[in-house]
C-alpha cells in the first residue's frame, strides 16, 4: 500500500460586515457579508429569526486538493468567495441585529444596534439625490434650448446683393501721378 498526503485549502469565514441603510422613514435595508467557502447566514433581531440561508448542496464540501504542492510548485488562484445577504425591514424597527456566519471550517458573528429610520438622516441623501438630479436635468435642457435658439438667431445667413462690375474704372482710381 502506498501512502500519499494531500493538502486542502479551505477558506474559513471572516467576521461579518453588517450595515443598515434607511431607504425612507418606513423602509430600511440590512446587509451582511462575509468571505469564505460556502458561507451560511442567520439574521436575527433580538433573538427572533429574520432569515436563514442554506447552501444549495450541503452534502458537498468545497475542498481544493492542491496536488501541485507535492511537486513543489504552488499556484494560489483559488480565492475565498464573498457572500452577501440583504433583507428589507420596516423602517421603525429598533433592537440588536445579529448576523451569524459559518461554514464547515469556522463560524463568527457580529451584532449591531438597529436605529429607527423615523428621523432618517441617512435616507435624506437618497431622496435628495433623485430630486437634485431631476432639477439639474431640467435646467440643462432649458439652458440647451435657450442656447440653441440664441445661436440660431445669431447665425442666420444674411443675403448680400451682388453689384454688377463696372466696365470702365472711375477717373480717379487711386493711381499716383507725377505732378
Amino acid at each position: 500500500m502506498k501512502k500519499t498526503s494531500h493538502h486542502c485549502e479551505c477558506a474559513p469565514v471572516s467576521q461579518p460586515a453588517v450595515s443598515q441603510t434607511c431607504l425612507s422613514p418606513e423602509q430600511m435595508e440590512v446587509s451582511c457579508s462575509s468571505e469564505g467557502d460556502e458561507v451560511q447566514f442567520i439574521l436575527s433581531l433580538d433573538d427572533h429569526l429574520l432569515m436563514q440561508t442554506r447552501t444549495h448542496n450541503q452534502s458537498q464540501r468545497n475542498w481544493t486538493v492542491d496536488t501541485q504542492l507535492l511537486t513543489g510548485i504552488t499556484d494560489k488562484q483559488d480565492k475565498a468567495h464573498i457572500s452577501n445577504v440583504s433583507i428589507s425591514l420596516y423602517g421603525r424597527l429598533i433592537g440588536n441585529l445579529t448576523c451569524r456566519v459559518w461554514n464547515n471550517f469556522s463560524r463568527d458573528e457580529k451584532v449591531i444596534h438597529l436605529k429607527s429610520c423615523k428621523d432618517c438622516g441617512s435616507c435624506f441623501p437618497v431622496l435628495t439625490v433623485v430630486l437634485i438630479a431631476s432639477v439639474v436635468t431640467l435646467l440643462l435642457h432649458v439652458v440647451l434650448c435657450v442656447g440653441l435658439k440664441h445661436l440660431q438667431k445669431n447665425t442666420t445667413p444674411m443675403t448680400v446683393n451682388e453689384a454688377k462690375p463696372e466696365t470702365n474704372p472711375p477717373a480717379d482710381s487711386g493711381k499716383l501721378t507725377d505732378q
